[in-house]
């Protein structure tokens, strides 16, 4: 009994296949490679530098007005049973989790981002202050300067 072409694995791992993805991968490098200076210039920060912000900004919203509720309630405040000089960072309990995948979920990943964020920014007074600091921050640790 044979395989069907489209069920076989062979097909995937032709040496026209492998040429094929090569070419695509060098033409995304190439893409970013010359699309990143125009990124800097506009001053947008690349994707995974946005999710953080907008988890961050989302965390700010929770912490700040406790809106919206469903997410306010995945947020707490890391509590010590001493009095510390760190009580006063601002730093978020970071429940524990046990898959891979866990770690994506927004009372993970949105407590990690945060307790890495400067103290200053995550004091700030208003949300357009936290957001224009926030991108300056993560701006400055995309693009360092040389």
């Amino acid at each position: 009994m044979s395989i069907p072409s489209y069920q076989s694995t062979e097909a995937h791992s032709s040496p026209s296949a492998r040429t094929a993805r090569t070419g695509q991968s060098r033409l995304k490098e190439r893409f970013r490679a010359r699309s990143a200076p125009l990124i800097h210039q506009l001053h947008w920060l690349p994707i995974d530098w946005q999710i953080r912000f907008k988890l961050a900004t989302l965390t700010y919203k929770a912490l700040q007005t406790s809106r919206p509720p469903y997410l306010s309630d995945f947020i707490q405040f890391h509590t010590t049973p001493k009095s510390t000089c760190s009580s006063s960072t601002q730093l978020l309990f970071v429940p524990r989790h046990n898959l891979s995948f866990g770690s994506r979920a927004f009372r993970v990943s949105a407590t990690n981002v945060w307790n890495t964020l400067p103290l200053h920014i995550r004091q700030s007074q208003s949300l357009s202050t936290f957001r224009r600091h926030l991108k300056t921050h993560y701006f400055q640790l995309t693009y360092p300067v040389t």
